[in-house]
């Protein structure tokens, strides 16, 4: 996308990607810029044989940019002009057209051109927290509001076919277009798994931010767990869990991500200790939740708890969290016929979030366990 000149034409072609679900929120942006800005207007062409398939809205706006990148996102293509204007009359924006698939304008009750929303400018900026800057040419693609939360146990990379292979890891991470990860059981440089730095690999594979945490030293190399984020990693700390018996070493992984429209939140990942006795996940998770449970903004954590929900480990964390597979829970391990929940996505706080949707993803070989997505919103 190049760099309009003053008062040149810039026109945007239909995105490559699918419109996302809540396309009713888009719509009714470039409705409402259409009818509520300066001689803005909107007509549909129901009645029109050569153009039954579009609606187009005609605008003058100062906040084109959003508009831009909202009739983008489903699928529509704009032609804008950057104009100005002096005296009693004086405004300083761009007008043009913009032209939406009339399958869009129809997707929420009240379609444009019939339904003429209001929408103040602070909802409008919320709507497209993060846009296309028209005048640097950048493209930005958020996932808005709408945040999806993974986190998968890989077994150091090995699948239940005894294989290896991060790609086959990486390619279930990718298809869930997962936004935050918490890996555990990951390698670097050692001997059993070729001496790869397997951390650097999930960050080249995904295409997305990570940051890896040691738990041990193993093998010449060290073993630990990993987050991965659509959107750069800040605060990226490694918290080392009580180990009173001195068994494995235990860790958290805590960073903080700053999703496109939402409040900053702290994302953590952690590995709780796998032995029969639950002393050592008893004062571990005592440990989260007092590092993690009075944080004042909102908090996810993620990870293996190696205990199922009614048991005391967890019943003493979800006193305070909300489990985000409460709804829908499903089985994660052993990964072939899986008969036991010990992944989980906890939240906090309990009324800041709204899950739409959770799942244990159908993958049976990756690894010896299942991957928990969780679809989150705040409130």
């Amino acid at each position: 996308m190049g760099k309009p000149r003053e008062g040149g034409i810039l026109t945007l072609p239909p995105p490559e990607w699918d419109p996302p679900p809540h396309v009713g929120s888009y719509v009714r942006l470039l409705t409402s810029a259409a009818t509520n800005g300066p001689r803005g207007s909107c007509r549909g062409h129901e009645e029109d044989p050569d153009e039954a398939k579009h609606a187009d809205i005609r605008l003058l706006t100062s906040a084109a940019t959003q508009v831009c990148v909202a009739a983008q996102l489903i699928g529509g293509s704009v032609r804008m002009r950057s104009t100005s204007t002096t005296g009693e009359d004086a405004h300083s924006g761009w007008a043009g057209q913009v032209r939406i698939p009339l399958q869009w304008s129809m997707a929420s009750p009240g379609a444009p051109c019939l339904n003429r929303l209001a929408m103040n400018r602070r909802q409008f900026l919320r709507l497209m927290p993060a846009s296309t800057a028209l005048a640097t040419g950048c493209a930005t693609v958020s996932s808005g509001e709408r945040l999806r939360v993974m986190t998968f146990n890989l077994h150091h990379g090995e699948g239940e076919d005894g294989k290896l292979d991060l790609e086959r890891i990486a390619r279930v991470i990718r298809e869930s277009r997962a936004d935050l990860v918490a890996l555990q059981e990951v390698d670097v440089r050692t001997q059993r798994t070729g001496r790869v730095d397997q951390a650097a690999e999930y960050i080249r594979l995904t295409g997305l931010h990570g940051q890896f945490g040691k738990a041990i030293d193993f093998q010449g190399g060290a073993y630990g767990g990993m987050l991965l984020s659509r959107w750069p990693i800040s605060d990226f700390q490694v918290h080392a869990l009580p180990n009173p018996v001195k068994r494995e070493q235990r860790i958290a992984l805590s960073a903080r991500i700053a999703p496109p429209g939402m409040t900053p939140l702290r994302f953590v990942g952690t590995h709780l200790d796998a032995s029969r006795d639950d002393g050592d996940r008893w004062v571990q998770a005592a440990r989260l939740q007092e590092g993690f449970g009075s944080d004042p903004g909102p908090v996810i954590l993620a990870g293996d708890f190696n205990d199922q929900p009614e048991s005391r480990v967890m019943q003493r964390l979800l006193a305070d969290w909300e489990d985000a597979s409460a709804a829908a829970p499903a089985p994660t391990i052993p990964a072939r016929n899986p008969t036991a929940r010990i992944d989980f996505v906890l939240l906090r706080p309990r009324s800041g979030w709204r899950v739409n949707r959770s799942e244990v993803l159908v993958e049976a070989m990756a690894s010896d366990h299942r991957p928990v997505l969780v679809e989150l919103m705040g409130r």
